[in-house]
């Protein structure tokens, strides 16, 4: 039941920002952001990851709630199951909430099993539609456990009779996933984002000529731009000074941060690559320090430059930057593939 198809969310001259089709992109993007999306960055928000499957908003026959729960931590967690529900309260401190979801406890026509994962450590949960996302988490035992249920919801691509859709909120920095049917929670909860693409999108402006288009692309999801595609991973604060050996100390009065970047090249032909400018809130433009990259970085994740990505390859660098101790709304400019383009495009990293 899962999908390949790729949605494009936010359009403008510059590129895309596209996601994945749930719930396998959900799955995977939140191991990523489990690995790499620091906490230290300091402003969190959550995205929209579109429809995670259908269900419906009343009680009936055959059917159950999907219990929301939300634990002393302030962290939401999703489950059919009243033995987790219990687990939750008893241990974790959680009270519920109302979800307006129901799943249905019999098969019917159109339907597929909801899978339920819980992480070990916390109360985070994943709601799983289809066997492939289901095969993923299975393999990592130490990390998830599934929790024994059979429960029936409508796949994402299928609306059901009576039945609403279910979006999934994901944030990208801690993998907490809110799932609702609220459209007045949707934009409440995304608020918080909202307000900070725009600040720097204001913030990136100043850096472009008058005309030039401006795309932001949040954490987590990546920037088409030309035959490139780019994803910030995470970020790192170095502190004041950087050893670059031979008994050489590279010091700075604001702070050297180390920035993971993937990047990925869709076309048919090598495409020579340049280290990309870090932008901050207060407008400054910030080149790479290519000598605290090359003494700092591991030789698999250090960039060269002039060096050329190959067709259909993937990369992940690491770049550090000298950037001011002050600096907030941190976003790395990109470019296309096109030397030509002169619109711009800026991966939020979260500071």
């Amino acid at each position: 039941m899962v999908s390949d198809t790729r949605v494009c969310f936010n359009t403008c001259r510059p590129g895309a920002a596209r996601r994945e089709s749930l719930p396998v992109r959900a799955i995977l993007m939140g191991l990523i952001a489990g690995a790499w999306a620091s906490l230290a960055t300091g402003e969190t928000y959550f995205n929209d990851e579109g429809v995670a499957f259908h269900s419906f908003e009343t009680p009936g026959r055959q059917r159950q709630p999907l219990w929301r729960l939300l634990d002393a931590k302030k962290t939401h967690a999703f489950t059919s199951s009243n033995a987790l529900k219990k687990k939750l309260m008893d241990r974790e401190g959680a009270v519920l909430e109302t979800s307006g979801i129901y799943v249905s406890i019999m098969e019917l026509e159109g339907m597929v099993p909801l899978y339920e994962f819980k992480r070990k450590k916390d109360s985070r949960t994943i709601l799983i539609v289809g066997e492939e996302g289901r095969r993923d988490l299975l393999t990592r035992p130490d990390e998830f456990e599934e929790i024994p249920q059979q429960v029936y919801v409508f796949p994402p691509e299928f609306r059901g009779p009576e039945s609403s859709p279910v979006r999934l909120l994901r944030n990208p920095f801690t993998d907490v996933r809110i799932y609702t049917v609220s459209q007045e929670e949707i934009e409440k909860v995304l608020v918080t984002r909202d307000k900070r693409m725009k600040r720097l999108r204001t913030a990136a402006r100043k850096a472009v000529k008058e005309g030039n288009g401006v795309e932001v692309v949040a954490v987590g999801e990546t920037a088409e731009f030309g035959n490139f595609g780019w994803r910030f991973q995470h970020s790192a604060s170095l502190g004041r000074e950087v050893d670059v050996g031979n008994g050489k100390v590279h010091k700075t009065r604001g702070q050297f941060v180390s920035f993971d970047v993937t990047v990925s090249n869709r076309g048919s032909k090598s495409i020579k690559l340049r280290a990309p400018y870090l932008l901050t809130g207060q407008g400054t433009r910030v080149p790479v320090s290519q000598e605290v990259t090359d003494a700092y970085v591991s030789p698999e994740l250090r960039f060269e430059p002039d060096k050329k990505l190959g067709p259909g390859e993937r990369k992940r660098f690491q770049f550090v930057y000298d950037i001011p101790i002050r600096a907030h709304d941190v976003s790395i400019e990109v470019y296309s593939s096109d030397p030509a383009v002169v619109d711009v495009m800026v991966l939020d990293t979260g500071r």
